[in-house]
């Protein structure tokens, strides 16, 4: 991600609203410099595309890329400072709160006697007011390719970047916290625990409380996946509400922000761009609805309650949404994505079905990439990705006698596949011929 104005975003995001799978990041256009790496199959739907145009757009969730083994620098901090691998903690059960791979995918492994001094071991972590406490915590520091798992609280999960890696710490014997893009540099194990808080300076009578308490979330806010009404499964995208954190730029009322936030800078694809209602509302929570046919698609809380020192103001701080698929068709989305249809005509979800655009940032963008059944096919005219095929694009193809058609329809093109080979676009005047990729999983940081 990297125009000046993504970069921002996505450091509120990491600073302020930790992602669960909440969407989504893009990586920058200043660093087409890194070289190409692997993707997960988890990537965002993109736009497709009846006309086949690529449609650029500031800002979408973020494919989560795997880079190779080594791709990062190694942390700073020498010697005896630099924690080991697992092996040592192979009995502790709060490793396994954080396996979300094989052991060898955990490079670091260590103990903080004080959840409360983080950055004194990871002095480039992020603030993460959850871990203010006096528990001792285990920490998992994984390696450079590990793919992307939920992460804790609002926000992207976020791509690595080289020395960038997924953090796990579990104070106590409590619930871990996983956190993406943590900036390991100056990581190490040398740290003098800080010692017990004083005790509060006695507030005198009269004078305002310096911390104010927020008012508790209505009841209304929990579990907003279970409140919607989905035909598959809950959308990769979104969290539920946090304690705190908030998204976006703050609004003086919840319309403004949610305005705001539905704007072209919205960091999470693909939610419908209009037709929300008011669902429920009091002085400090607002609940705003996408509603098809009667049913609820989306939901966005809102919440002007800000105790960790954001922009005041209101600030999304909740979002669960179904498959783009199952949005108002008539309704624009934050970003562009091609709805394909199955033989019946029904939507197709765009897990099933994904064309993206190629990553402008590695020079790849006029380039449609259609993901489908494990493998990755590209619309090229221009060659760009000729390294990664065996046959070129070709506008005026002829169908092979072995071609069979997917039954997937995007305007008047239909698509075919030829097992072992390459995809082909089929309208009533034309046959394109897309290249598979040799690289299935390529993917660009």
């Amino acid at each position: 991600m990297t125009d000046p104005v993504e970069r921002e975003l996505r450091s509120l995001l990491d600073e302020r609203a930790r992602g669960d799978p909440l969407a989504g990041q893009a990586l920058a256009d200043g660093i087409a410099a890194l070289p190409p790496r692997r993707r997960s199959r988890l990537g965002t739907a993109l736009p497709a595309a009846a006309a086949f145009v690529v449609l650029a757009v500031a800002l979408a969730v973020a494919v989560p890329r795997l880079a190779g083994p080594g791709a990062g620098p190694t942390p700073s901090a020498p010697g005896s400072g630099l924690p080991d691998g697992p092996e040592a903690f192979a009995d502790d059960p709060r490793l396994g709160q954080c396996a979300f791979g094989p052991p060898s995918s955990m490079e670091f492994v260590f103990v903080m006697e004080h959840a409360r001094d983080y950055r004194a071991y990871l002095p480039n972590m992020l603030l993460s007011p959850e871990l203010d406490v006096d528990e001792p915590a285990l920490v998992v520091v994984f390696e450079q390719a590990m793919a992307q798992p939920p992460t804790t609280g609002l926000g992207p999960g976020a791509t690595n970047e080289p020395g960038h890696r997924y953090v796990c710490v579990v104070p106590g014997g409590g619930d871990r916290n996983l956190y993406g893009d943590v900036d390991i540099t100056g990581l190490t194990t040398d740290v003098v625990p800080s010692q017990a808080s004083a005790a509060p300076t006695p507030v005198e009578a009269g004078s305002p409380d310096p911390t104010p308490t927020p008012p508790p979330a209505p009841a209304w806010v929990a579990d907003l996946a279970g409140q919607l009404e989905c035909d598959g499964p809950v959308a990769n995208i979104g969290g539920e509400v946090p304690e705190a954190f908030g998204v976006g730029a703050a609004g003086a009322t919840p319309d403004e922000a949610l305005g705001s936030f539905l704007g072209p800078n919205n960091p999470f694809a693909s939610l419908p761009a209009a037709g929300y209602t008011l669902a429920e509302a009091d002085d400090h929570w607002a609940m705003y609805a996408h509603r098809f046919e009667g049913r609820t698609k989306a939901i966005i809380v809102l919440s002007d309650t800000n105790p960790f020192g954001q922009e005041p103001g209101w600030l999304v701080i909740g979002l669960r949404a179904c498959d783009a698929s199952e949005f108002d068709p008539a309704v624009p989305l934050t970003f562009p994505v091609t709805i394909w249809t199955d033989a019946s005509g029904e939507p197709v979800s765009t897990e099933t079905v994904r064309s993206v655009p190629g990553p402008g940032h590695c020079g790849w963008d006029l380039a449609i990439w259609l993901d489908i059944g494990g493998n990755l096919y590209f619309r090229d005219p221009a060659g760009v990705m000729n390294e990664w095929t065996v046959t070129p694009f070709e506008p005026d193809a002829d169908l092979p006698a072995g071609a069979a058609d997917t039954g997937y329809r995007t305007g008047e093109w239909s698509l075919w596949l030829d097992p072992g080979g390459d995809a082909y676009l089929v309208s009533p005047v034309t046959v394109e011929r897309w290249p598979r990729s040799t690289n299935p999983d390529l993917g660009c940081a």
